[in-house]
């Protein structure tokens, strides 16, 4: 099984880049242009197996080549394509509702549904998205979501979903009561339109706004913060998760191996944030962080 990793960046430095990775022997890769403002992309494809590793050693050389940017834009990474590593929209492993947490139902979205759905249940139509529900990342996040709501005594005053990917755990956010309203940012295109049309699909265009990138889409703080993850993303966009959550706030962050939790610990650590609580399942895990 084999993901896409794309990088963006400016042109020049972008050429930098691709004859370093050229040298290194850590991936197979092809580039163009990405836009008209002297942008540049670069797709790598990697086999699942190697994926963590890879990117950490690509996280790597990217701080590296950034090191001798000074007063231009860095680089930007995401994953596309994790959904093939989880049930698609109409599959035989995709298709009853589940419980991923007490309380919520995820209920794969018909061509036959006939109206939205009421209390706590979410409707995903993944398409080519991460989180149809039934990934580890995923449900540690739930579960997380599911506890806090159950201790809250009302909603917090909103929240952010870094990477929204089909949306899933805004919406959930908001059926269960930890937030409202909730503002998903997804760097993929692709992403952003289907968390939208899965938004639009529950009927909650009112209380969850989806937008395409990163953090330039996200406007002031929160008392809320969910980023699912891979590592080396994390690792990159994580830096700036402490200037965009409130005081006192908590986050949510997920997406990474078991082998790799105390490595994320410890870089959130130091950045002033408190690690409250870790969960593992399956392999995977999550951290509760919290800001004083």
């Amino acid at each position: 099984m084999w993901y896409e990793i794309t990088i963006e960046g400016r042109a020049a430095p972008m050429d930098r880049l691709r004859h370093r990775l050229a040298f290194s022997e850590l991936c197979r890769e092809n580039g163009g242009v990405l836009d008209g403002q002297g942008r540049s992309r670069l797709c790598i494809r990697e086999d699942e197996k190697r994926l963590d590793d890879r990117l950490l050693a690509l996280a790597d050389i990217l701080d590296a080549e950034e090191q001798g940017q000074e007063g231009t834009d860095g680089f930007e990474i995401h994953v596309r394509n994790l959904a093939q590593s989880e049930p698609l929209s109409g599959s035989a492993e995709f298709i009853e509702p589940f419980t991923p947490v007490a309380g919520l139902t995820i209920q794969p979205w018909q061509p036959t549904m006939a109206s939205q759905p009421t209390g706590c249940t979410v409707v995903i139509d993944p398409a080519y998205a991460f989180g149809t529900g039934k990934h580890p990342s995923t449900r540690l996040c739930l579960e997380f979501i599911a506890e806090l709501a159950t201790a809250r005594l009302e909603p917090a005053a909103g929240l952010l979903d870094l990477g929204c990917g089909t949306g899933v755990l805004a919406m959930a956010a908001v059926r269960l009561g930890l937030a409202r309203p909730a503002l998903g940012v997804d760097l993929d295109p692709q992403a952003a339109a289907a968390a939208a049309r899965n938004v639009g699909l529950n009927g909650l265009d009112r209380q969850v706004a989806i937008r395409t990138g990163s953090w330039e889409e996200v406007p002031g703080r929160y008392p809320v913060i969910i980023a699912n993850l891979v590592s080396a993303v994390m690792l990159r966009a994580g830096r700036r998760l402490p200037d965009y959550l409130q005081a006192p706030g908590l986050a949510i962050v997920a997406g990474f191996a078991e082998p790799q939790a105390e490595m994320i610990a410890r870089f959130f650590r130091e950045l002033g944030l408190v690690v409250r609580q870790r969960k593992t399942l399956e392999g995977w895990s999550a951290l509760l962080l919290e800001r004083n």
